[in-house]
């Protein structure tokens, strides 16, 4: 949506495994180099496998600046109108399922989702 370049996105995971190879208690340790995330197996187009969270945790991060500061950058801008957070219930397995339709399962991802929309 955003046209970002896929390698991009491979180019700032390689530097999170990285960042996480320093963490003794980290789930994943081992870096990977860039050409090894992009090319790992496709799993929701553009994200590879190596682009997802571990199956247990999640993680997010977003950078914000102000209407002006957006407004002198070379990039598309959005306008952040809601923020909110959801943990999985007992019982879910979305995790392990990533393409399992919303009417089957309803994980914390469609539970936010839904607030957010709602909310915004």
């Amino acid at each position: 949506d955003h046209d970002l370049d896929p390698r991009l996105l491979s180019e700032l995971i390689a530097k999170s495994l990285r960042n996480g190879a320093l963490n003794p208690n980290a789930w994943r340790r081992n870096p990977l180099s860039v050409d090894e995330i992009a090319e790992g197996t496709m799993v929701n187009d553009p994200l590879t496998k190596y682009m997802f969270c571990s199956p247990s945790e999640g993680g997010a991060a977003i950078v914000l600046t102000s209407t002006e500061k957006a407004k002198q950058l070379p990039y598309p801008s959005v306008e952040l109108r809601s923020v909110e957070f959801r943990t999985r219930k007992f019982g879910t397995f979305e995790v392990f399922s990533p393409w399992l339709a919303e009417e089957i399962t309803q994980g914390a991802t469609v539970h936010a989702a839904k607030a957010a929309f709602e909310s915004a």
